[in-house]
């Protein structure tokens, strides 16, 4: 189960990043991301991270998805090469993207600094 604590702390970590924050500050989307069966959907309005919750039924652009295994191995302090950044987990075939995959590349670097917070807090891993 997502700790709220930890997803509270990654949202607020990812709203009081003044870069990221006016990146965004156009981008409004949900992403899922998941863990074997485990879906954990972002909600994001205006560049801000509105909630993270486990979720599988509510509609998402896309979605990335890999093994608890293989999102192990991305949160580790020194991931071996293919693991060190989710572009290069999907490009190695760790992670897939599934749905729409121009939200995706058009906010590539958005979704990877939300994805860098949850892994500089070890939220829920």
């Amino acid at each position: 189960m997502a700790s709220r604590m930890n997803m509270q702390t990654l949202v607020d970590a990812v709203n009081q990043d003044p870069e990221l924050n006016r990146r965004g500050r156009y981008y409004s989307i949900q992403f899922r991301l998941e863990m074997d069966d485990r879906p954990l959907l972002f909600s994001i309005e205006n560049g801000r991270l509105v909630s993270v919750v486990e979720d599988a039924g509510t509609p998402a652009a896309f979605t990335l998805k890999g093994s608890a295994p293989a999102w192990r191995q991305f949160f580790l302090e020194e991931p071996p090469p293919g693991y060190h950044d989710v572009a290069a987990m999907i490009d190695r075939g760790h992670v897939g993207l599934e749905g729409d995959p121009m939200p995706w590349l058009a906010n590539m670097l958005y979704i990877k600094v939300v994805i860098d917070h949850w892994k500089a807090i070890h939220a829920d891993v």
